[in-house]
């Protein structure tokens, strides 16, 4: 279940689910971000408390350093990525967006 969602820039909407899920949509292009819940993990085991460089080890060549932590590209259309925030070394939350999201 969503709970009520809050505006973003760009007309874009976030609707905020259990264990710290969020779904973000944006206008004509629909759901653009999705953050897994504190519980999810990624298909490779990567999750909220994994060392960055697990991150790394898991994605090999396609995990690149961001200024929040590290992106994944996805294969699939339009393109995605997965996006791991990250301080102190450590995994603070992961998403799934599109890469060119207009929503931030």
């Amino acid at each position: 279940m969503l709970g009520p969602p809050t505006d973003l820039p760009g007309g874009c909407l976030r609707y905020p689910a259990g264990d710290g899920a969020v779904a973000v949509v944006a206008p004509a292009r629909g759901v653009v971000r999705v953050t897994l819940p504190r519980s999810g993990e990624t298909i490779a085991g990567i999750r909220i408390g994994s060392p960055v460089a697990d991150v790394g080890t898991a994605y090999g060549i396609a995990a690149r350093p961001s200024a929040e932590g590290v992106v994944v590209a996805m294969p699939g259309e339009p393109p995605w990525r997965y996006s791991f925030s990250a301080e102190a070394g450590r995994v603070t939350a992961v998403s799934i967006e599109v890469e060119d999201t207009p929503c931030q």
